[in-house]
């Protein structure tokens, strides 16, 4: 009867701590501003807030929080702001956690990263048998970059891992390291395999709930109504990315595995202090996790370790690192472990995205040098309407500027383009040898001669990739637009760390927008826009409006005085008046 007491008091107690548990899970996350470097990371944010940055951020240095605050609307029709507790996604970082599931079924002793992928899928094709759980971890197993699936295809994993298995490899097992979402799907397939559990429930069991992040998952947190971010594309509503085609236990397995985990802030800090403990992965296991092993480019500046980029600081420091975005939704992870610090932010909008982000906030978090958004002011219908109207350049060619939503729109054409994007104008000698080189290759790719575009990605691609992607654009192109007309470079400047030459494409029936980005010696990859962009300008007073972009070292400015306006930026200044 005693016994029979005490273990009901015991059940009653384990109960109540349950419930005591919840009802603390479930407070909100305060907001964090603490030191002087909190304070310069929150101006920053909430000065970006006012150039469409949307999204939150936490940081910390040795081992305390001094930051952790969101910024701008997680939903915008809703009017529903970005707090801590607000779930986005965090992308490709999903890879770490798949990596982590391995990891962890190794040191249960169901599997080691040494083997064969034979011995989880039957029927491999010789080509394939080489292939070891390392080559997956390492996206060195030879598979090409894309296999041109969709992240909002439903697709079941066994069809998934046919279509990888089937297809040709682009190189051999352990040559060369290729970027691959779907070898992280085959690893998310080998969880499952050696763990008998679906994908979800291993991971929030083994590695989410044990390191305290309740809110990190697919489908199996049971996030409250408007919790979840919803995403913005060039200023229109996208959506979530759990509203797309998902199946009832997450996502398709073109992204299960690889992308498209959603979490918090404060989720993702439990999980940087977790890896600082022995509490979900052993110290054996995370030297195999956080060691380059390949390098990730020619100039062999980062090395990828197990869903990690390894990389050295300017400081000669440990950087251990990872990023992710679907174009809508962005991310990034930085643990600089050699220093007690962590930075992680997201974002859901490509406005401002947390890519981008990212590079200042760790520049200010150690003190150094960076630029510091503009102040934005406030005015009314009544002021932008005075400065709005259309303006003529010297030249003749003109300037629409228009009031929208406290800011100013602002559409050009030709050089004038060139100007009010800040682009250094065609023919600039600084940008002259990359925007030859890209006119020849584009001009060549449509004529289906692929040798120079090969050329200019320098021999990253295999020509057979380069030869289907362009035949494959062109085709598209000219079933939209008629044929091919001729090209025209617009003007160049830097794009993040790269070079963006931008180039008019036209056709018979109307004409595209493409920017390729260069890095020093080669063709990094192209962004394409079917319409020449309005460029947004933002108020500093009542006469003065600037851009602000993440991509480029400076803005343009417009500074207006009586009928006129001066458009500043960072290596001409014109005048424009307003036309009758």
């Amino acid at each position: 009867m005693r016994v029979t007491l005490r273990v009901g008091i015991l059940v009653l107690g384990i109960l109540s701590l349950i419930v005591l548990l919840q009802v603390v899970a479930a407070e909100p996350q305060a907001v964090v501003v603490r030191g002087e470097t909190g304070k310069t990371l929150d101006e920053y944010l909430t000065r970006l807030e006012k150039f469409g940055f949307s999204g939150a951020a936490i940081a910390s240095k040795n081992g305390e929080i001094i930051l952790r605050k969101g910024y701008g609307w997680a939903d915008r029709e809703k009017k529903i702001l970005f707090t801590p507790d607000t779930v986005s996604s965090v992308g490709s970082i999903t890879k770490q956690f798949t990596a982590a599931a391995i990891l962890k079924l190794e040191m249960m002793g169901k599997l080691r990263v040494e083997d064969s992928i034979t011995k989880y899928f039957p029927n491999v094709p010789t080509d394939k048998a080489g292939i070891t759980l390392h080559h997956l971890l390492t996206h060195t197993a030879g598979f090409r970059g894309d296999f041109g699936g969709r992240d909002n295809d439903p697709i079941a994993r066994d069809d998934l891992v046919k279509l990888v298995l089937a297809a040709p490899l682009e190189h051999k097992p352990g040559e060369q390291f290729e970027y691959s979402n779907e070898g992280y799907s085959l690893l998310g397939a080998i969880v499952e395999i050696a763990s008998g559990e679906p994908y979800e429930k291993f991971l929030r069991e083994q590695i989410f709930l044990p390191a305290g992040m309740k809110d990190t998952g697919y489908v199996l947190p049971q996030y409250a109504a408007g919790c979840v971010a919803r995403g913005y594309q060039d200023g229109s509503e996208w959506g979530s990315i759990r509203e797309k085609n998902w199946r009832d236990d997450g996502p398709g397995w073109y992204l299960k595995a690889n992308g498209g985990i959603h979490s918090t802030i404060g989720d993702m800090y439990r999980w940087a202090v977790a890896l600082e403990s022995d509490k979900i992965l052993s110290k054996e296991e995370k030297e195999k996790y956080q060691k380059g092993y390949v390098a990730e480019g020619p100039a062999g500046l980062a090395h990828y370790a197990y869903g990690w980029s390894v990389q050295t600081t300017p400081r000669k420091t440990k950087l251990v690192t990872h990023n992710g975005g679907n174009g809508i939704f962005f991310a990034d992870f930085l643990r600089f472990v050699d220093e007690g610090a962590t930075l992680f932010v997201f974002s859901n909008s490509n406005e401002q995205p947390a890519t981008q982000v990212s590079a200042p906030l760790a520049q200010a978090l150690f003190g150094e040098v960076f630029r510091m958004p503009p102040a934005v002011v406030s005015l009314s219908a009544t002021e932008l309407a005075r400065v709005a109207g259309t303006y003529a350049l010297e030249s003749g060619e003109k300037i629409e500027v228009r009031p929208a939503d406290g800011r100013l729109k602002v559409a050009a054409a030709g050089a004038a383009f060139a100007l009010v994007n800040g682009l250094a104008p065609a023919g600039s000698a600084r940008f002259a040898e990359m925007e030859k080189k890209t006119k020849e290759a584009v001009e060549a790719s449509a004529k289906g001669e692929y040798a120079l575009m090969h050329a200019a990605f320098g021999g990253a691609l295999p020509m057979e990739r380069v030869r289907e992607r362009e035949s494959g654009m062109w085709q598209q192109r000219r079933g939209r637009f008629g044929e091919f007309r001729g090209l025209e470079i617009l003007g160049t400047a830097r794009s993040g760390p790269g070079i963006g030459v931008n180039v008019r494409l036209n056709f018979e029936r109307g004409t595209q927008m493409v920017q390729f980005v260069w890095a020093p010696e080669r063709l990094m990859g192209l962004r394409v826009l079917d319409a020449m962009p309005e460029v947004t300008f933002y108020p500093t007073s009542a006469t003065e409006f600037t851009t602000f972009s993440l991509r480029q070292q400076a803005g343009v400015k417009l500074k207006f005085a009586g009928e006129g306006v001066r458009i500043v930026g960072a290596d001409e200044e014109v005048s424009a008046h307003r036309s009758k």
